[in-house]
């Protein structure tokens, strides 16, 4: 037993001597490592300059979803941007049309949480009923489909305006798309 008691302790004795002579002392001062040079070259990739939204325009009384190129804009601008661009020969002659106001070049709108507050463009209140209904629907498809956004408020002067949903009827609350489910596209 007396052996085999200093077998363990030879051997232990050993193993921290070994330790001891493979370990690193400590250092007098840090030494600040470097980065191994890269082998490969560094290629910058410039941001895109445009992108693709999804806006919605008016067929037979419907709307009609158009993916459309935009220049890349903060926020809502690039989805209100494509809205607001005049349609093209092509879509105009495949029976589309914008129930917007006529002249409309730009619209602007503020987010609030999941709501966008679109401001009313010029004109809009020389819109039939029935056109009110569907700019606002295009402005709700255009928004929720570009966004995270789900409700879209109109506002004139920084102030909220009821708006009408798919029956005509004015609503003071934000609409979403279950406000013109009627108008969707099929």
């Amino acid at each position: 037993m007396r052996r085999s008691c200093r077998s363990v302790r030879a051997l232990a004795l050993g193993t921290v001597l070994l330790a001891a002579a493979c370990s690193v002392g400590p250092q007098a001062h840090p030494v600040v490592l470097g980065r191994p040079a890269s082998t490969r070259p560094v290629v910058e990739q410039p941001l895109p300059t445009s992108t693709s939204v999804e806006v919605f325009f008016v067929r037979d009384g419907r709307l009609v979803p158009v993916v459309r190129r935009v220049a890349v804009g903060p926020g809502l601008t690039s989805c209100l941007a494509g809205l607001a661009l005049p349609l093209s020969a092509k879509e105009s002659s495949s029976g589309l049309r914008s129930a917007l106001p006529t002249g409309v070049t730009s619209l602007h709108a503020q987010v609030n949480g999941s709501v966008a507050t679109v401001t009313v463009p010029p004109g809009f209140d020389r819109l039939t009923v029935s056109d009110q209904i569907l700019a606002v629907a295009q402005l709700v498809f255009t928004v929720t489909a570009n966004t995270y956004l789900t409700r879209v408020a109109m506002a004139q002067h920084g102030h909220l305006l009821a708006m009408p949903d798919q029956s005509g009827q004015l609503v003071s609350h934000p609409l979403g798309r279950d406000d013109y489910a009627s108008l969707a596209p099929r």
